[in-house]
């Protein structure tokens, strides 16, 4: 029996959130679809942003018994400075984060900075020599120690009777390691895949 509610929100990562790998992976971009559809990619990133925030902002919440939960926010207790930080040089992700949060949810590090690492060495080696990728199974088996850190540390900190709102990239499988106390909304999910059909 759910007592516990997460909204699922599938999200796209901006440039400036990849960091240093940012330049390889647009170089990467550009070769595979051409010049024109990757600037056609960074609008409707752009747009799914406007969209996200809109409709988060006018979700029938409570704020101050929200809990935030985001994809690449390593537990650490530097939490607020590191969103703070994003939100200044421009995510979107954070900036919305840093609304919510003035609105009285509780922002929560996320993610195990071990398997964040490894995944970040992994993806710039593919990078550094594409023609050698590393094996696929290594960044499945790292992509799956997150989500499963990721659900255990939701189950251990979103409270009975709380909504807790999980921005997290579309390669993620969370709500697999969940428990069955927690009632998964995937309301944001037609933005990406569509309205189900009946």
């Amino acid at each position: 029996m759910a007592d516990r509610t997460l909204i699922h929100i599938p999200i796209i990562h901006t440039e400036m959130e990849m960091g240093s790998l940012a330049p390889g992976l647009a170089q990467a971009h550009r070769e595979r679809k051409g010049e024109a559809k990757y600037e056609q990619h960074k609008l409707t990133v752009e747009q799914i942003w406007d969209t996200l925030h809109d409709r988060i902002l006018a979700l029938p919440l409570d704020f101050t018994q929200a809990h935030l939960y985001q994809d690449s926010l390593p537990v650490c207790g530097k939490e607020p400075e590191i969103v703070r930080d994003l939100a200044g040089q421009g995510s979107r992700n954070h900036q919305l984060l840093r609304s919510l949060v003035g609105r009285g949810a509780t922002l929560h590090g996320t993610e195990d900075a071990q398997f964040l690492i490894q995944e970040y060495e992994i993806q710039k080696q593919l990078l550094q020599n594409p023609s050698a990728p590393p094996p696929a199974a290594d960044l499945l088996a790292v992509r799956e120690h997150r989500d499963r850190f990721i659900a255990r540390h939701i189950d251990k900190t979103l409270p009975t009777a709380a909504t807790g709102l999980l921005f997290i990239g579309l390669l993620h499988e969370v709500p697999c390691h969940l428990p069955n106390s927690i009632a998964i909304d995937y309301q944001f999910h037609e933005l990406f895949f569509g309205k189900p059909t009946a």
